[in-house]
């Protein structure tokens, strides 16, 4: 049985406007599975960040609320605060809202030194973050001097350095290139299979997320749509007209190629393009004939010349005189 550490039990939010009101959930209830990787995809205002900010005190939203939301059974509301900020970690979307200091060492330890924690074991913790993520040459480094890649990380390594069992992740990747992007989310599954953090990501690009997580959420209006494993999502969300743009490319191929081959329908879903290689090679003469005759349909005289040929090579024959001896 999945145990969750986190659960929105029907969730109401909405905004009071000057003649109206806006509504962002209506009945919305989700439960955070134990030590696993969660991602949030939709599009822009269908309520992934306000989903977020109400599993973290210090950011849930003002405006109308009913339901309730809780961590480890107590509603978030009153978690004590230093519970609240060791526990559950919120990474924002840009890299430089979250940066107070002007050193990455004193970025580090700015949360340690808030919350009390001796210099000694400060010390002890930057230290086995530093040498965990390799982070000792930029360690005295201006934050300033950093790429958007390295911020993050920096970022990510304040929260870590409370030892959290939850992180909340608002498009940590929105700015990343496609290489730091791959590389950030390398860092988030090593994490959640070394230290059981369990992870809830909000984000747009997720082409390459899904092979990285073990459950998608798809968010419509405020409601959620779908809530499933990646390969089963992206079966079912291949009919539906907006969700199928989130899809991972190798899975929009196996969905088109699965209707023309059944082979490939009752293969498991490729997330990856090494997976997906591994199906292809089991239509491969299937592909390469298709691929002939689109060529043969094209080019008529190629068709052609190849009967020409076969028809030919038919009466073609060999002989071999061996030479006299002497």
């Amino acid at each position: 049985m999945t145990q969750h550490i986190c659960k929105l039990n029907q969730i109401q939010k909405s905004y009071p406007l000057q003649d109206d009101v806006q509504h962002i959930f209506s009945d919305l209830t989700h439960e955070l599975p134990l030590d696993g990787i969660t991602v949030l995809v939709g599009k822009s205002g269908c309520g992934k960040t306000t989903l977020l900010s109400n599993l973290k005190k210090e950011l849930i939203p003002n405006g109308l609320r009913s339901g309730i939301a809780r961590y480890n059974g107590i509603g978030i509301s009153q978690l004590d605060d230093e519970t609240s900020a060791c526990d559950i970690g919120y990474l924002f979307q840009n890299p430089d809202s979250q940066i107070v200091t002007d050193t990455v060492i004193q970025e580090i330890a700015f949360p340690l030194e808030n919350i009390g924690v001796s210099s000694e074991e400060i010390r002890n913790r930057i230290s086995e973050l530093a040498a965990f993520f390799g982070l000792n040459d930029i360690l005295h480094k201006n934050v300033n001097e950093l790429s958007g890649g390295q911020k993050q990380l920096v970022n990510l390594c304040s929260l870590l350095v409370l030892r959290p069992k939850v992180l909340l992740l608002d498009e940590p990747m929105s700015q990343l290139d496609p290489i730091a992007s791959y590389d950030f989310l390398s860092i988030l599954r090593r994490l959640n299979e070394e230290f059981s953090i369990t992870i809830l990501i909000s984000e747009h690009k997720s082409d390459n997320i899904f092979s990285f997580v073990d459950k998608v959420v798809f968010m419509e209006n405020g409601r959620i749509k779908y809530d499933k494993n990646p390969r089963e999502v992206s079966k079912t969300a291949f009919e539906d007209d907006v969700f199928k743009h989130y899809l991972p490319q190798v899975a929009k191929i196996h969905n088109l190629l699965g209707a023309r081959h059944s082979q490939l329908s009752k293969m498991e879903m490729p997330l990856s393009i090494r997976e997906a290689r591994r199906s292809l090679n089991t239509i491969h003469d299937d592909l390469i004939k298709i691929s002939e005759d689109g060529e043969k349909n094209q080019n008529p005289d190629l068709a052609h010349v190849d009967s020409d040929n076969n028809s030919h090579k038919k009466s073609i024959f060999s002989r071999y005189k061996k030479k006299p001896s002497i």
